[in-house]
């Protein structure tokens, strides 16, 4: 279809029906206010005869799309969809319908990419690049984001999360809030807990407009005493309008003096009307009779201005495209959308070369005792910078949150956290010093313990003079048949002279004898090479328990280690017919061939 002598009609689609503080921007009434203008202005209306429809979107995500689905005969070209949770689909189904989706609330940075989204073209900034100047300029890098509970502040809570780490800033919460005061506390409850966060973007309608959560959020916030300058509080929804300053009392702040206090923690940041606010337009609107005069510009919510701003906005591209000779088509209408400059409803709106909105946003701020909004900062998209315009910011107690390091802004760079290198690399020796400190600790402890269970208790492996007593076997024998004769009342001559022999042999030692009495019974010393012996390692100690466990027919057990006096020996059960070395060679002991074979086989 040619542009010249066209109709167009454009959908402006949005959750009208189902979420009153959304009602109160009178889609029907901008969309026709609108529409009047640019059918009566020549320059305009040659390249297409304009209409519009107020397309309904239910407040659910899950059915959003749905209905979406349903606005393809609808419209010629789209002002939404208002959720962002669909805004990909939407751009893609707009895509195969070759129609033009101009929305003001979706977030997505993936949307940025023609080839995928050709259709699809901003009629006004992305907020969070706004949000990223200013936190930029203000080195604000921790980040924490709380929504509401409906659908659509849901959706627009994690899109704003998403988008703002694309630019690499640490988002450190997101978190959806129960629109009760036990669940608002839970939520700021999280925030305190982190400890790091210098901004919360509050994804809820403006306390200003009527938004009840928010309001509630920032008084249980003065009760909890976190309106301190510490946290900054940022609405997310005075981004996408003009909120209007000059003159203006909002009687949410006059009439509620905890709200007033705790405003005085909040940052209000909004595209800036230099030359007519919002109220002023509208109001010039209602005189000039092309609204009706049964509310007043107060009762109207300034998403007004948006809605007539982004229909305006789609007219001029369709005036490019009638300029370029092309024809009408989603694709075209979304390329056209560039170097477009005109007067919005209450402000002028600009486009780049790549169709990139370029508004003027400023900063408000209350001093907590005052219901006035004040200017303090200018943000020029278009140079990217912010400008201050001589009125500081009014922290509660006088300071502002802590800011942080500035490579969190810097493009292509990791940042420390907010930990400066030499913080780092102390940080990192401390742990590995106090790692090295904790291993040797529990080395000596374990060595210590394993010395004290070698010497000590039951199980003790490690046997000194004062565990055994030397004797010599042959002399204990002729002692015990002496006795034996003695209790039987017999003494002989020789009994006589075996007991002078017992008397008068010397008494046994480790000098002259390997064996002991150890724990009642007999024990064998099987001494070492002479050496220099110190002490058992925790290795060590734990091959001689294996030992000392270890259970044969034909092993003998293993009960310690001898050391004392020089001696180092290993103790186990005395054998009274000697080793089996001593056996083989004892020319006495006739063995028998059997006897001897088995002993080959082992």
């Amino acid at each position: 279809m040619h542009a010249q002598g066209a109709w167009f009609q454009v959908g402006v689609v949005g959750p009208w029906g189902c979420d009153p503080l959304f009602a109160k921007a009178l889609p029907s009434v901008a969309a026709q206010l609108a529409i009047n203008r640019i059918n009566r202005d020549p320059s305009l209306s040659y390249a297409a005869t304009f209409d519009y429809a107020v397309l309904q979107e239910p407040c659910q995500t899950s059915r959003g799309l749905e209905s979406f689905v349903g606005f393809h005969t609808k419209a010629s070209g789209y002002i939404g969809p208002t959720n962002p949770g669909y805004c990909d689909a939407a751009s893609m189904l707009s895509k195969g319908w070759n129609k033009a989706v101009f929305p003001w609330r979706c977030v997505g940075y993936e949307l940025d990419d023609v080839r995928s989204h050709p259709t699809f073209a901003r009629s006004m900034p992305k907020p969070t690049w706004v949000l990223h100047r200013v936190m930029n300029y203000f080195r604000w890098a921790h980040i924490g984001i709380i929504s509401s509970s409906e659908d659509i502040w849901v959706e627009t809570g994690t899109k704003v999360a998403d988008s703002l780490r694309s630019h690499g800033l640490p988002v450190r919460l997101v978190s959806i809030m129960e629109n009760t005061p036990h669940g608002i506390r839970q939520t700021l409850a999280k925030v305190r807990k982190l400890g790091d966060i210098r901004v919360v973007i509050l994804c809820m309608h403006s306390a200003l407009i009527g938004g009840g959560a928010q309001k509630l959020l920032l008084e249980t916030a003065y009760d909890m005493k976190m309106i301190d300058g510490s946290l900054v509080f940022m609405p997310y929804d005075a981004l996408l309008y003009s909120l209007p300053y000059r003159n203006v009392t909002y009687p949410a702040l006059k009439s509620n003096s905890k709200l007033l206090r705790a405003y005085d923690a909040v940052l209000t940041v909004t595209i800036d009307s230099p030359t007519v606010s919002f109220y002023e337009a509208y109001r010039d609107a209602m005189e000039s009779r092309e609204v009706a005069r049964t509310l007043k510009p107060q009762q109207v919510s300034p998403l007004f201005g948006t809605i007539y701003s982004s229909i305006l906005f789609m007219a001029h591209a369709v005036r490019a495209i009638r300029q370029s000779g092309e024809w009408l088509s989603g694709g075209n209408l979304a390329q056209h959308a560039q170097n477009l400059d005109f007067q919005g409803f209450s402000h002028p709106i600009r486009t780049n070369g790549s169709g990139e909105a370029l508004l003027e946003y400023l900063i408000l701020d209350t001093d907590g005792l005052s219901s006035e909004l004040n200017p303090t900062y200018r943000i020029d998209m278009e140079a990217g910078t912010v400008w201050f315009l001589g009125r500081d910011i009014h922290f509660p107690h006088g300071y502002g949150p802590r800011k942080d390091p500035s490579c969190w802004f810097t493009h292509g760079i990791i940042c420390s956290g907010g930990v400066d290198l030499y913080s780092t690399i102390s940080m990192f020796l401390g742990v590995i010093i106090s790692c090295g400190f904790g291993v040797a600790l529990i080395y000596c402890i374990r060595r210590r313990i394993s010395q004290v269970r070698m010497v000590r208790g039951p199980n003790k492996i490690l046997l000194t003079l004062d565990d055994v007593t030397f004797i010599n076997p042959s002399l204990s024998n002729k002692k015990l048949s002496l006795d034996d004769s003695r209790t039987s009342g017999m003494k002989s001559s020789s009994d006589l002279h075996m007991s002078s022999e017992v008397s008068t042999a010397s008494a046994p030692t480790y000098e002259n004898s390997n064996v002991v009495i150890y724990a009642g019974d007999w024990a064998w010393l099987k001494r070492l090479p002479d050496g220099t012996f110190r002490n058992i390692n925790p290795k060590t100690s734990d091959m001689f328990e294996m030992m000392r466990d270890m259970r044969h027919e034909n092993v003998n057990p293993f009960l310690g280690f001898f050391h004392d006096c020089g001696v180092f020996a290993i103790v186990t059960e005395f054998c009274s017919r000697a080793s089996l070395e001593d056996l083989l060679l004892n020319e006495d002991v006739k063995l028998d061939w059997m006897f001897k074979s088995s002993l080959h086989w082992i």
